[in-house]
């Protein structure tokens, strides 16, 4: 619930651990002397309305469907 819930603005994904199964998470990316890392981080501050938006836009680098901030799929445009 927390990666689309999530009012911190935390980077959102795949939960680092593979054994999680791919459950999506909060999660938090810092550099340090051998590179980027990534770590699950518990978010605090949940929030009712969600942007489906913030993950599912075009061209997202894990491939979901692209909605709009309602979470609606949005219309084709008509070719001219």
């Amino acid at each position: 619930c927390m990666a689309c819930h999530d009012a911190e603005g935390l980077e959102v994904g795949p939960h680092p651990d593979e054994e999680m199964g791919g459950l999506w998470v909060t999660q938090l990316t810092s550099v340090g002397r051998g590179g980027p890392t990534t770590e699950y981080m518990k978010s605090h501050s949940p929030q009712w309305q969600v942007n489906c938006d913030r993950c599912h836009f075009e061209e997202n680098p894990w491939e979901l469907v692209v909605l709009t901030a309602a979470g609606e799929v949005p219309e084709e445009e008509a070719a001219p």
